[in-house]
């Protein structure tokens, strides 16, 4: 080989080494002590050669014992074939025809329908961290708190799963 294509082969493996991000390439190049670049040399030679060996059996499995896949028959009912269960859960906490009781309590104390309407969506979101309730939303839960009804009662109260 002639010396100047050596010279470009060597100094094109030493870029590989510096800038490579194969672990052992680049500490063999970094390395100045002949007997670190030799360990580095022979962990490097060692994991090419069990890359190539593991790579041949799997080769070898394949080629011995491929994977087939057989349709029988296109012949079989749609209903027959069972289809995995979905289940949809509603995020919210508060079931609309439970929230009477609590909606005559709070209208009878003036809050309109507008604030009872926030005041409900607040049961859902008082449990969620960061969140500041408006001043009139506060009113309400110390007066039902005071009235006997704190929030995990209204939970049980308002919310589909009790």
């Amino acid at each position: 080989m002639a010396d100047h294509v050596k010279k470009a082969l060597v100094a094109k493996f030493q870029t590989f080494c510096k800038e490579s991000t194969l672990h052992g390439f680049y500490y063999f190049h970094k390395s100045t002590k002949w007997t670190v670049r030799l360990v580095w040399a022979i962990i490097i030679m060692a994991s090419v050669i069990l890359c190539t060996f593991l790579s041949d059996m799997i080769w070898t499995k394949y080629v011995v014992d491929p994977t087939f896949t057989v349709v029988e028959t296109t012949h079989y009912p749609m209903a027959d074939i069972a289809f995995p269960t979905v289940a949809v859960c509603d995020s919210n906490l508060v079931y609309g025809p439970k929230t009477g009781n609590i909606s005559e309590i709070l209208l009878k104390r003036g809050y309109d329908a507008q604030q009872i309407e926030a005041f409900f969506q607040s049961i859902g979101e008082v449990r969620r961290p960061g969140y500041e309730a408006a001043p009139d939303v506060i009113g309400m839960h110390s007066l039902l708190d005071d009235l006997g009804y704190p929030i995990y009662t209204l939970y049980e109260l308002v919310s589909h799963f009790y």
